[in-house]
């Protein structure tokens, strides 16, 4: 057991709010919204000393991942194992972005690309494997709906869960072979 106190260390130091902080899988990065510039974008930081704990640095290196006038916002790592085309799975991260649209992004920001469109925010949830993604979105008689999808296939996600009434928080179990969800 680490009984050693850790003292917390002060990432940033702005005006501007920051939130929705996230740590990548492998605990190198901090990613968070920030309203820095006066538009809600992704930052990363990294610890001025790799070798060190996040408690025991005192310089952090602060960049941008995105840089748009649309916000980005409901940060989740993607699971490690996983992996998807160009994007590694070391340090990939999902967002919303705009009024619900579902991207990923490597630590960089170079490989973003948009995986679901939608007018409003989604409810989604990696599978355990990182090959599948479960979601909640409205349709336009904002009736919500549990779909399944298949990163990186040609077939269209699978509508799991039927009208007429809510369906909303899918979640996977640890083996990935069923996803729950909320229903009314």
């Amino acid at each position: 057991m680490d009984t050693v106190l850790k003292e917390p260390k002060q990432v940033t130091n702005t005006p501007e709010e920051e939130r929705e902080v996230l740590f990548s899988a492998e605990n190198n990065i901090l990613f968070f919204t920030s309203d820095a510039g006066g538009q809600t974008d992704i930052w990363k930081a990294e610890a001025g000393d790799g070798r060190k704990g996040w408690w025991q640095n005192d310089e952090f290196t602060l960049s941008k991942v995105t840089d748009d006038p649309a916000i980005e916002y409901n940060l989740e790592n993607r699971p490690a194992k996983a992996k998807l085309g160009l994007i590694k799975p070391k340090a990939a991260i999902s967002f919303l972005k705009g009024r619900g649209d579902l991207w990923i992004s490597d630590a960089t920001g170079t490989n973003a690309r948009r995986l679901l469109e939608s007018w409003n925010s989604l409810d989604y949830e990696w599978s355990p494997d990182g090959k599948w993604i479960t979601y909640a979105m409205s349709d336009a008689d904002f009736n919500r709906d549990v779909f399944v999808y298949q990163i990186d296939s040609d077939v269209p996600p699978f509508h799991l869960s039927r009208p007429p009434d809510d369906d909303f928080a899918p979640t996977w179990s640890p083996n990935g072979k069923t996803i729950a969800f909320l229903g009314r």
